[in-house]
């Protein structure tokens, strides 16, 4: 009977626990996407994008439809290319410190039913790796927080960035 009840304590104490734990991890994730979820029917602008995305920004966040997907360390930098008639961008991608792809992108504004949006679009649907590339899709910056949505609404991913540093 003892050991019952101690075994029931424990169970009462680590599922008070596990909640209090994913309530935070769910606080955690709603305060990152808080400023875009806001923002969500509004028009977004490419020279909006522009004035904002040069710089790190940092994964924070994967949007799925699968439960807690795990979140990879990768960082990009967007970073505007110098010279004459240059119409693509580039985008250096590092995971876990290191860089591992480079790709060039180029920003789209889209018109659908008057409902203003921006699209990014890269060079190649696969990294040099073979890995596909999420750099592409819709994208929206509002402050420091960047979305790049693959297709969220047919099960694909979203990509929610936060700005480390502005590129000078």
């Amino acid at each position: 009977m003892i050991i019952m009840k101690k075994q029931l304590t424990c169970f009462i104490v680590l599922s008070i626990l596990s909640f209090t734990a994913c309530k935070k991890e769910a606080e955690q994730q709603i305060v990152v996407s808080d400023c875009l979820n806001k923002t969500v029917n509004d028009p977004v602008l490419i020279a909006d994008i522009k004035s904002k995305i040069y710089g790190e920004w940092q994964l924070r966040e994967l949007i799925a439809n699968i439960p807690n997907p795990k979140v990879p360390n990768l960082k990009i930098v967007f970073k505007p290319t110098k010279g004459f008639q240059v119409k693509d961008e580039e985008a250096y991608i590092y995971e876990n410190g290191k860089l591992t792809n480079t790709v060039t992108f180029s920003l789209n504004q889209k018109d659908a039913n008057g409902y203003q949006s921006v699209e990014i679009v890269s060079d190649s649907e696969k990294f040099q790796n073979g890995e596909y590339n999420f750099l592409r899709g819709s994208i929206r910056i509002c402050e420091n927080q960047m979305m790049i949505d693959n297709g969220i609404a047919l099960d694909a991913l979203g990509y929610v960035f936060i700005k480390v540093s502005t590129e000078k």
